[in-house]
């Protein structure tokens, strides 16, 4: 007869996952507010695409955060408010404190899938609103396992509108200071960002207006001394020119 209500047991139903963490001995993985909902498989509308009819931003169901140990042993599950999390930055341990910490790119909602993904969106200038995302800490006890903070990273006065995010790949679970991300992705005003996660000040470089960037990639100095010793790489696409860069 229809769709009808969601399956009330929000436990019992899958979530979406973007990205995973490691740390010296754990996996973190973020398990979002966007359901699932698997009764569209009865009630499959050929007119939509899988995604667009599978899963929807539940404003009122508190994320999940896994953690597990390289065996594979689940050690705990720990809730969190409700959140949108893509790609992230770096996650690590510190024995001193008996803490764990995560950084993620946050979203409060999944219209970065939902609504402006879509080209039309994309071409109408339409710019993303301020603060659509959030560099966020988490940070857990790890004895008893709990979750102990949530910290927006960003200390600077700056429209946040982040995406795609990297850090130096030697410093994977390991503390670390700087991060590597898009600002304004696929609209006007692109830029490559650095964020120093220990003060929350950023460095930005704005593309010319016509270059949309993406990933950006750091390779480390083969001679590093420092942390941020090497070079930034990204590609993306050159709009004037028809033609990737």
């Amino acid at each position: 007869t229809g769709m009808g209500e969601v399956y009330p047991d929000h436990n019992g139903r899958l979530r979406q996952i973007h990205s995973m963490q490691m740390t010296e001995n754990y996996v973190v993985v973020a398990e979002t507010s966007y359901m699932y909902d698997p009764c569209v498989r009865k009630f499959w509308n050929d007119s939509q695409a899988g995604w667009e009819q599978e899963f929807k931003f539940e404003d009122t169901v508190d994320g999940n955060v896994t953690i597990m140990s390289k065996n594979g042993t689940v050690v705990a599950t720990i809730s969190v408010p409700p959140m949108m999390i893509t790609h992230v930055l770096g996650a690590y341990e510190d024995a001193e404190s008996g803490e764990l910490r995560f950084d993620v790119i946050k979203y409060n909602d999944a219209r970065a899938y939902t609504y402006f993904t879509y080209i039309d969106i994309i071409l109408n200038g339409e710019p993303h609103p301020d603060n659509m995302t959030e560099i966020t800490r988490y940070t857990l006890n790890m004895s008893p396992w709990e979750l102990k903070d949530i910290t927006n990273l960003v200390k600077t006065d700056i429209k946040q509108s982040f995406e795609f995010s990297n850090i130096n790949p030697m410093y994977q679970s390991k503390p670390y200071k700087y991060a590597y991300m898009t600002k304004n992705l696929f609209k006007l005003h692109g830029a490559v960002l650095k964020l120093n996660v220990d003060d929350g000040t950023i460095i930005e470089k704005e593309l010319p207006d016509g270059l949309f960037p993406s990933e950006p990639i750091f390779v480390p100095h083969p001679n590093a001394v420092h942390e941020d010793d090497g070079v930034v790489l990204m590609s993306g696409i050159d709009g004037g020119g028809a033609k990737g860069f």
